[in-house]
């Protein structure tokens, strides 16, 4: 991909990009016999919905969770193309009427949304991000499916933002701030309320991925008021060089807090918490618990990680394995592990698995996906013996995925 260093040629060429591509996924789909053939086969298997890299090209889409060969995947991958990463790919809520569609938020500093059909690999809406906005690569929809939330940065001042978009046009009905800077992911509470992670850190669509403000970080968790876009609560750790990331909530409300380590010294980074816990009591950082697990005790996790989801435990199973039991799965992306947590942080487990970044969930099951093109998954039956399955494919997976029916 060429280097855009202006913002306005840059999204010069994202828009003709995007008019290329109308066209490019309707040739994908004439020139592809394999992909009929997979879509037919598994109309009603599980999906992963994600994005990835390959032969220098990304896309975003869907595949079975079945075994293929490398032909297949080069010739069968279920997606558009785009211009530029993907981020988070989210399923749209309402499988009745929005059948087998997703959404697609550029990774930050991102400059487009698209809304497409997963199974005919087609673009029904294409938005390029507003004069002065970016966007910060996640996004959430309201309970009743008619608003899409997206974390977002005014290039002017460096503010964080929230829209409001029509899910289906992708246009913003509104904007209203974070209350901090780098906002990320975001979630939104049974009553409505969205949560924030503010990150801390800015980058701006000129100097792409570079970080320009680790002198003056300022993470934060806020609980905003979707309809007026009110502050309700404001939290920040006491280590300001931890960048707060992405977001799992436990039945139990109880919030986990994905954390990347921005220290300057290296040694005090590669040693940095890796989670924090939300709860009634406040925001608190988790320190690396002592555990008998594999590597937990002798490899540093890094300071960083990747995704996190909550993982329902096996109903009347009595184990005092965690992967048995309700707990977090965080993937630790530069110490090569995936991670279980107990949900009061207490208890930590480790598995290996190299360049871990996406975690897929839906109930007792997880799919984790890597940069080397691994999908490692579990059906929610394994003992915890660090058993997994495992799958290599010649996708180089993004940061992000989820589980769904087609």
């Amino acid at each position: 991909m060429q280097t855009v260093t202006s913002l306005g040629t840059r999204r010069q060429w994202l828009r003709g990009a995007a008019l290329l591509l109308w066209g490019q996924s309707f040739l994908n789909q004439a020139n592809s016999s394999s992909l009929s053939k997979i879509n037919v086969t598994a109309s009603s298997k599980t999906h992963l919905l994600s994005a990835w890299s390959a032969d220098g090209k990304y896309w975003a889409g869907s595949l079975p969770l079945e075994p293929l060969t490398h032909a297949q995947l080069k010739s069968a991958t279920l997606g558009i193309e785009l211009p530029a990463r993907a981020h988070q790919i989210l399923p749209m809520p309402n499988a009745q009427t929005h059948l087998n569609q997703a959404i697609a938020v550029a990774r930050r500093p991102g400059e487009y949304l698209v809304r497409f059909d997963t199974q005919k690999s087609k673009i029904l809406a294409w938005h390029d991000m507003e004069q002065d906005r970016y966007l910060g690569g996640h996004a959430v929809f309201s309970h009743d499916g008619q608003s899409l939330y997206t974390t977002e940065t005014d290039a002017e001042t460096g503010q964080g933002l929230v829209a409001e978009r029509d899910p289906m046009t992708l246009k913003k009905r509104r904007e209203f701030s974070t209350h901090g800077i780098g906002p990320h992911a975001l979630l939104i509470e049974p009553n409505g309320e969205l949560v924030v992670a503010n990150g801390g850190i800015l980058n701006l669509p000129e100097t792409g991925r570079r970080k320009l403000n680790l002198d003056r970080m300022d993470a934060s968790l806020v609980k905003l008021n979707a309809s007026t876009g009110e502050l309700v609560t404001q939290w920040r750790l006491e280590d300001p060089f931890l960048s707060l990331r992405h977001m799992a909530r436990a039945p139990d409300g109880t919030l986990a807090i994905a954390l990347q380590a921005e220290h300057p010294d290296k040694l005090i980074q590669q040693q940095a918490p890796i989670m924090a816990l939300l709860t009634a009591a406040g925001l608190r950082i988790i320190e690396t618990p002592l555990s008998k697990a594999r590597h937990a005790e002798s490899k540093p996790l890094g300071g960083y990680a990747g995704d996190i989801a909550f993982v329902a435990g096996q109903k009347n199973v009595e184990s005092s394995s965690l992967s048995q039991q309700d707990h977090f799965l965080i993937s630790a992306t530069t110490a090569g592990l995936l991670t279980r947590w107990s949900l009061d942080g207490l208890r930590m487990e480790a598995q290996d698995l190299a360049e871990v970044g996406a975690l897929a969930f839906h109930n007792t099951r997880w799919v984790a996906t890597t940069a080397k093109g691994q999908l490692a998954s579990s059906d929610g039956n394994d003992d915890g013996n660090a058993t997994m399955q495992l799958q290599q494919t010649s996708l180089k997976w993004d940061n992000h995925a989820a589980l769904c029916l087609q």
